[in-house]
């Protein structure tokens, strides 16, 4: 899991928005299958995904995620 992290980081900083959407998909699948909805974690994918929204002008949903 570790690895899509930084996968995910290095695709945000290159600015490639859709490859790091594709990564952090597939990361909230592995994040789902070894801890409950309320761990951590979970609150990482939704903020991340909250950030690619805002990037890419999705405000409200950006909003309803934050």
């Amino acid at each position: 899991m570790q690895d899509s992290i930084s996968r995910f980081s290095q695709a945000m900083g290159l600015g490639k928005y859709a490859l790091a959407q594709q990564i952090l998909d597939d990361h909230k699948i592995d994040i789902a299958k070894y801890f409950p909805e309320e761990h951590p974690a979970n609150c990482s994918v939704i903020n991340n995904q909250a950030m690619l929204y805002k990037i890419n002008g999705k405000y409200e949903q950006a909003k309803e995620m934050f």
